[in-house]
């Protein structure tokens, strides 16, 4: 089975910076968090035709080190575009416009420019994070070359922590642990079949091979999947078998 929290987690890569905290004792601490998060994001957002692999594993949280699933993943960044090919998934966004392509079922949604924000609110997704209702304990660790940030939830919260190692010579991110609640590992479908206490998981991410200017706007622009003929969309070889799907009425 593949987890639909894979998938969730996929999403985009601002999604999972978003949240960095950083208390280092000087001025307030949403300032220091603030600062942080500017500072890391800023590093992606300043690294032109950026590709990277992120590796997505998920292990019990009584047995960390044996991983009971996994799903790869190759991305491409390049300011507010970007890619990234996971399992039979391929998501493009371009100048606006979003392609999702389901290879397994030869489906490709269109989304319309506009109904999707280009890029993650950072500033409002950290206040979110500062007001969490169960109170939040963050810690920065130095350990060598890498930076830990670890930000723990109390009580008993579907996430119960987010730890981020960061490459403090490279800014970039190399693990995101999370501690979740397993059923959230499943489809929304099954969730309510589990009995008795949820027990919690770990999930892994993984990012390996940073590569600045390893590829074009070729390679972002939604041309390649689909083009208009009069009102028509028609998609284009290699995909001129797939049906294509509109995100809204009147794209």
């Amino acid at each position: 089975m593949r987890y639909s929290i894979i998938f969730k987690y996929a999403a985009g890569l601002y999604a999972l910076l978003a949240g960095v905290i950083v208390a280092d004792g000087q001025g307030t601490a949403k300032d220091s968090c603030l600062g942080a998060m500017k500072e890391m994001v800023e590093r992606y957002r300043g690294s032109s035709y950026l590709s990277f692999d992120v590796t997505y594993r998920y292990a019990a949280e009584s047995n960390p080190g044996l991983y009971l699933d996994s799903l790869h993943g190759s991305y491409r960044l390049n300011g507010n575009d970007y890619w990234y090919s996971l399992d039979s998934t391929e998501v493009v966004s371009y100048q606006g416009t979003c392609v999702l392509l389901f290879k397994e079922d030869h489906i490709m949604y269109l989304v319309p420019p506009n109904s999707r924000k280009k890029e993650v609110d950072f500033m409002v997704a950290l206040d979110s994070l500062l007001l969490h209702p169960g109170g939040m304990a963050p810690v920065l660790r130095e350990e060598g070359d890498v930076r830990k940030v670890l930000l723990t939830f109390e009580g008993r919260p579907v996430c119960k922590s987010i730890e981020y190692s960061i490459d403090k010579r490279s800014g970039y991110i190399t693990r995101i642990r999370q501690v979740v609640k397993s059923d959230q590992l499943y489809d929304p479908s099954v969730r309510g079949r589990i009995e008795g206490e949820i027990p919690y998981a770990v999930v892994d991410m993984d990012f390996s091979n940073y590569r600045s200017g390893a590829f074009g706007d070729r390679q972002l622009d939604t041309a390649q999947y689909f083009k208009k003929e009069g009102q028509q969309y028609v998609s284009v070889a290699p995909y001129d078998e797939y049906k294509i799907f509109l995100g809204a009425p009147n794209l």
